[in-house]
């Protein structure tokens, strides 16, 4: 029969030690694409006039009231009838916010087209100047060009 007991009184043989394989690749390596970026974060939609004046509406009459064409209504009996003088004023400057910033928002689109027809213009101005330098130039006599005298050596 065998000793089936282990031997703890001798040392165990070292072996040496398991170094884990280098990982391969499971996709191929590129340089990034448009598509690998991250998709824009939302934007905050900007503060305009107009937002401002349905907040103010909002918190004043609620975000159910009563809207014609998007305004509130007015008639005897409504919300609108029932503000404070204070929050009519309020409500007035900020209309009157809202048609200055249309009216701001309309003169600079005609700005920018007057920019573009100025650039134009310019562009147009200095092609016709061209056009008649060259032909100016291509009307002029050619003048013979003097020969060289020739050096005796």
């Amino acid at each position: 029969m065998t000793d089936d007991t282990i031997d703890t009184t001798t040392a165990p043989a070292t072996s040496p030690p398991i170094v884990p394989a280098a990982p391969t690749p499971s996709v191929v390596e590129r340089e990034p694409t448009a598509f690998d970026t991250k998709p824009a974060e939302p934007v905050a939609e900007p503060v305009t006039a107009k937002t401002k004046l349905r907040a103010f509406e909002d918190a004043t009459f609620g975000k159910d009231a009563g809207r014609i064409n998007g305004e509130v209504e007015r008639g005897v009996g409504s919300p609108f009838a029932r503000m404070t003088p204070e929050q009519k004023k309020q409500h007035a400057a900020l209309e009157r916010l809202v048609v200055a910033e249309q009216k701001l928002a309309d003169a600079s689109a005609e700005l920018s087209k007057a920019e573009a027809a100025h650039e134009a213009a310019v562009k147009e101005a200095a092609a016709s100047e061209q056009a008649v330098a060259d032909q100016k130039a291509a009307d002029e006599p050619v003048k013979p060009q003097p020969e060289p005298a020739l050096a005796e050596h």
